[in-house]
């Protein structure tokens, strides 16, 4: 069902359907196909051309925008242009190439054709020609895309397909002259060279960081290096960002009088992690020196526990669980420390002097 005209040609130019009287008197002629319309303004229906004594051509209300798009344009002498983007697959990001701004605009053709192409509207911008094509059912395909690229105009599309028919002037000029969100390009002759520029400054922010990454990373090592040849430990931030304190870790540790073995191995430990755990199975471990240790066996197997050793785990949990709260310091607190010898990785991991 084609879209009812509100505008119509009245010696060849553009007249709302406001502006003319009721009937055939109106002497308005078809945008598209130049056959006599009628203004029908009834009292039941919305105000609007229909042709006379013929069928309802498909091209008028499209022609009706392109000729009003002219109007506008031409009056206005300015065009806000969409911002270029393309998909950077390998960081999956859209990168906007160039970014949306107004243009000025020296003058507007319609529907010229140029070889076997025609586009809708025409901008004379400077030395420079833009197609834009005014979308409302036909967008523009591949092969109109194609003849786009052989011929090697910039081309924006401006979808109007969902402009309500009942639209004003001032509306329509929103959407073409102050809005982009129903502009995009199409094609642009500047794209390949923009993306090769930005294609470039990536490559070089790429090799900065690898660089950047290379020399971190010798530096890490040095630190290391020197940390272990001058015989200090080299402490790490667990999970909440805090580190175990070895001289508060042998302090506390010399006050706790359990048999666990879980104990002997604190006591020799470099990093411990504070967190304690339960497997699938429920056998509870927590990690020291990067390595799982566990102090109860699983669900199953501790039903077969005779009582003492299960209140001897249930003791061991507990003690950890305290020690834990004691033994944890902010990294940045190890400066106060007389022990304190760098920052290896600040603040992740600390190097050490106590023994």
């Amino acid at each position: 069902m084609s879209i009812e005209l509100t505008y119509a040609l009245h010696k060849k130019e553009l007249v709302h359907i406001s502006q003319v009287v009721s009937g055939k008197a109106c002497n308005c002629v078809c945008p598209y196909c130049k056959s006599a319309l009628v203004a029908r303004k009834g009292k039941i229906k919305q105000h609007h051309f229909a042709h006379y004594h013929a069928e309802e051509c498909e091209g008028a209300y499209e022609s009706m925008l392109h000729l009003l798009a002219k109007e506008i344009i031409e009056a206005e002498k300015r065009f806000v242009i969409p911002a270029l983007k393309v998909y950077d697959h390998q960081h999956r990001i859209s990168v906007v190439l160039t970014k949306s701004c107004e243009v000025e605009v020296d003058s507007v053709e319609l529907e010229v054709s140029f070889g076997n192409f025609r586009p809708d509207i025409v901008l004379n911008i400077g030395n420079k020609k833009v197609f834009v094509e005014i979308a409302v059912t036909h967008f523009v395909d591949d092969e109109k895309l194609e003849k786009l690229k052989n011929f090697g105009v910039s081309t924006i599309e401006i979808d109007l397909s969902k402009l309500e028919p009942n639209f004003d002037k001032t509306t329509l000029r929103d959407k073409l002259i102050e809005s982009v969100d129903l502009k995009k390009w199409i094609y642009s002759n500047q794209e390949a060279f923009l993306k090769e520029r930005y294609d470039k400054r990536q490559e070089r922010l790429r090799k900065a960081q690898k660089a950047q990454e290379d020399y971190e990373k010798a530096l890490y090592e040095y630190k290391v290096g020197e940390s272990r040849r001058k015989g200090f430990k080299i402490l790490k931030t667990n999970y909440d960002d805090v580190i175990c304190c070895p001289k508060i870790m042998k302090s506390k540790l010399q006050d706790i009088h359990a048999e666990h073995m879980i104990f002997n191995k604190l006591k020799r430990c470099v990093t411990w992690d504070g967190m304690l755990s339960k497997t699938r199975s429920g056998a509870d471990y927590t990690i020291i020196n990067d390595v799982k240790w566990f102090f109860s066996p699983s669900n199953e197997s501790e039903e077969f526990l005779p009582s003492h050793k299960q209140k001897e785990i249930q003791r061991t949990w507990a003690i950890l669980n305290e020690l834990r709260r004691e033994v944890f310091v902010d990294p940045f607190d190890c400066k106060k420390c007389p022990y304190f010898d760098c920052y290896i990785n600040e603040p992740v991991e600390v190097s050490c002097g106590f023994r």
